[in-house]
């Protein structure tokens, strides 16, 4: 692991990497690489590395760590100031998709693909949203958002559009999730107008 912090030390000043002098600092071992012209001087309190990698304990992982069991749940990666949680296979929506023509009293069931979840672990909401707000056409719009005007109208995964969807578009959520609880990104996607059916 300890390469991997060494370039994100490098990384973090810029990507410049200048020729170490006896009295220079290092930052990812946080103590001076030399001796002073003098000879060996007496031990310094050594000082954090500048980037590192925690234990969920707190304790300095090792960089001598293979990367494999470097990298845990629950571990801290400390870029200078900042401290970000590692989170390893969180659920993600690979693929989310809209085929059926939206019609009223006509089930639409999404096509989906998951890693690191399954369908039993999922989080579904639909929206009902007037159609003349909404800038993209089609089933499945690039960047579709959820926004203040649109009404929750069902959490199951499956819908069946009603009287009151006639006219409007449907957007669907879904949000993955681990059995531990861990939620991964949401995906939004939108159907086209929904019709009023054969009569």
């Amino acid at each position: 692991v300890g390469k991997v912090l060494q370039r994100l030390t490098l990384q973090l000043q810029g990507g410049k990497k200048k020729p170490a002098s006896k009295h220079d600092y290092c930052p990812v071992h946080g103590r001076n690489s030399g001796q002073g012209e003098s000879g060996p001087t007496a031990p310094q309190p050594q000082s954090p590395p500048l980037v590192r990698l925690e234990t969920p304990g707190g304790k300095l992982v090792p960089e001598d760590t293979p990367n494999k069991e470097a990298w845990r749940d629950g571990c801290i990666l400390v870029l200078g100031a900042e401290r970000l949680a590692v989170a390893l296979n969180l659920p993600s929506v690979v693929s989310l998709d809209l085929t059926t023509i939206p019609m009223a009293g006509f089930e639409i069931v999404p096509l989906v693909a998951l890693e690191f979840s399954d369908l039993d672990h999922c989080h579904w909401e639909w929206h009902r949203a007037p159609a003349q707000t909404t800038k993209s056409k089609g089933r499945s719009p690039s960047a579709v958002t959820i926004s203040a005007e649109d009404t929750l109208v069902s959490e199951e995964r499956t819908y069946a559009p009603t009287a009151g969807d006639v006219g409007c578009v449907l957007k669907l959520v879904c949000t993955p999730y681990t059995a531990d609880g861990r939620l991964g990104t949401s995906r939004v996607v939108q159907t086209a107008v929904v019709g009023a059916g054969p009569t």
